[in-house]
């Protein structure tokens, strides 16, 4: 239904191989493309939320792509695979699978966290824009909960595998 809605043929879909399975990735492109952007969403998204937001980037002369990472959208409902700290792997994947080298990351709330530490480690990403509000998902988590009588040495070894930078 959003497809439809938005306009968005299945041309735009892209099931990008990613091991054993596929990233769910659309791609629209501009003819006087000056560039391309590479975004995605946070912890429970799905890339067809984001359809709005590729559009004025689109219009406004860039090519855009966006997809579904591990954990998120058809990736995981169809794919079944959980949300990973290390987003540089689903990064690379797309940036080889289009054959790009010079382009800006865009990532939406735990996204933008993401994002970042993809871009640390994928030199093709020349630029990063990181609409988030939190740098440590663990932290937040646990915040949420009441307090707990937790071993420090299980707080340390999940805050490491947790945080983005």
């Amino acid at each position: 239904m959003t497809r439809e809605y938005f306009d968005v043929g299945p041309q735009a879909h892209h099931r990008i191989p990613y091991g054993r399975a596929r990233l769910s990735c659309y791609r629209f492109t501009n003819p006087a493309s000056r560039g391309t952007i590479v975004l995605f969403g946070g912890f429970d998204s799905y890339v067809e939320e984001l359809f709005p937001m590729q559009r004025y980037p689109c219009d406004a002369g860039f090519d855009v792509i966006s997809f579904d990472g591990p954990g998120q959208g058809a990736t995981l409902e169809e794919e079944h695979l959980s949300m990973t700290p290390d987003r540089e792997i689903s990064v690379d994947t797309v940036l080889d699978y289009f054959q790009l080298d010079d382009v800006t990351l865009v990532g939406y709330s735990l996204g933008g966290c993401l994002a970042m530490r993809a871009a640390a480690h994928e030199p093709r990403v020349r630029r990063v824009v990181a609409d988030d509000i939190l740098t440590d998902l663990f932290e937040v988590s646990l915040r949420q909960l009441p307090a707990m009588n937790m071993p420090r040495t299980t707080c340390t070894l999940a805050t490491s595998a947790f945080r983005c930078a």
